[in-house]
């Protein structure tokens, strides 16, 4: 919400609209895409488990799960940021990653993630 500097209300409600639309948009898929460890034993939610347990599964799902973790600048930095060479033809678009990219292997699983999801009628209703 800093960058609402113009100096009508339109134009900065606007952007927060977007801003707003795009973090719940991330953090949606943030949610599809996490695979947490199994919770400790016992029917104790998480949020009930004394400090050392939490805490140690808490670093566990960091270590394990990245991506269903990471706040948005994490996602910025591992998948959104990326340099690639954008090829554009006549009947397709193709985007050329880097072979040592060390995050291939996030934008790979975001990626199969993408292809399994059944498409949605452009009339969906929710």
């Amino acid at each position: 919400m800093d960058r609402l500097s113009d100096h009508r209300f339109t134009a900065n409600h606007f952007r927060l609209y977007l801003h707003a639309a795009a973090l719940n948009l991330l953090v949606r898929f943030r949610r599809e895409i996490a695979d947490p460890p199994a919770a400790p034993a016992g029917d104790v939610p998480l949020a009930a488990l004394p400090e050392p347990a939490r805490k140690r599964y808490q670093n566990a799902r960091r270590r394990r799960d990245t991506l269903g973790e990471g706040h948005p600048a994490t996602w910025r930095v591992l998948l959104i940021k990326v340099a690639a060479s954008v090829v554009v033809s006549c009947r397709r678009i193709v985007v050329r990653l880097s072979g040592s990219w060390p995050n291939r292997h996030f934008f790979e699983q975001v990626a199969q993630h993408v292809c399994r999801r059944p498409a949605v009628p452009h009339f969906w209703t929710g």
